[in-house]
């Protein structure tokens, strides 16, 4: 407490002048040694106060000084599995905001294979990481294309969790219009079916969650209509039917016939309709 105190009492100080001025530079100087003290703690003292608190509001510490956040990041996170790490990543995952400089830390220590196979991070600590690596691709600071994506990363691990919260976290964007995103979305598409396609469950909910995307798709063509009819008969296993049933009302607009075959998939299983409209927007149309 007295440490958040102290942090929170700088950062008072310094929002109270012209940031780079020298009254700025000169406040952050009298407390800079006490940061310091702290974050060059011996391991063996076990003190992860300090960490927890300089990873969760890091943002505030780049501006209270970016060189001396810069130069300490990798010293701020420590070495992979220790408890410092371990303290460090889940305070990082309440900024809920990608830093590119620690990106580039983590991807090239290898820090988000490590943590999301950590059994001492709980689910929603590894799901705001799989945001991050969302986020990097948005911000194309990664690329899908490249070997070392770490989107490509998560699909080769073929976890449904993970690509779940994937899916999940592009839908949960859409109404913001970024035209990267519906690129991501088209192009992670095909790679999701195709893992779908590998799966010999009766119950798929990851086809179920990627019915969610079907948002994403303006009207009805050679390359969309084939992925709609590949998850089309498992879309109530994680409950997006009525969703999925909504948009297909919406492409009978303008292709009801295509609609029906995609339709037919949905039930090819037991399908329960708790909202008639759109079946009737879509009857009407045929």
């Amino acid at each position: 407490r007295c440490l958040e105190a102290y942090f929170k009492l700088a950062l008072y100080q310094c929002k109270n002048v012209e940031k780079g001025s020298e009254e700025f530079r000169n406040i952050w100087a009298t407390y800079e040694p006490v940061f310091s003290n702290e974050l060059n703690r011996s391991a063996e003292e076990n003190e992860y106060e300090f960490i927890t608190l300089v990873s969760m509001y890091i943002r505030n510490f780049f501006y209270l000084s970016n060189s001396w956040t810069n130069e300490n990041l990798e010293k701020i996170f420590g070495d992979v599995n220790s408890l410092q790490w371990l303290c460090a990543v889940q305070a990082y995952s309440y900024v809920g905001l990608l830093i590119p400089e620690i990106h580039h830390i983590f991807k090239a220590n290898g820090y988000y294979v490590s943590l999301l196979d950590d059994p001492n991070l709980n689910d929603a600590v590894k799901d705001r990481y799989v945001e991050y690596i969302c986020i990097a691709h948005i911000q194309k600071i990664e690329k899908l294309d490249d070997d070392a994506s770490l989107l490509e990363f998560l699909l080769s691990r073929k976890n449904d969790r993970e690509l779940s919260k994937m899916i999940w976290f592009l839908w949960s964007i859409r109404d913001q219009n970024i035209d990267v995103t519906k690129e991501l979305v088209f192009d992670l598409w095909p790679k999701l079916v195709e893992l779908i396609r590998q799966q010999t469950t009766e119950q798929r909910p990851l086809a179920s969650k990627l019915a969610l995307w079907a948002e994403y798709i303006k009207e009805l063509d050679a390359q969309s209509k084939p992925w709609l009819c590949e998850i089309a008969p498992f879309v109530n296993d994680d409950h997006n039917g009525m969703s999925f049933m909504k948009e297909l009302a919406r492409f009978s607009d303008t292709a009801p016939i295509d609609v029906v075959d995609i339709w037919k998939g949905v039930l090819s299983r037991p399908f329960y309709v708790h909202d008639l409209k759109p079946l009737k927007k879509l009857f009407s149309n045929l």
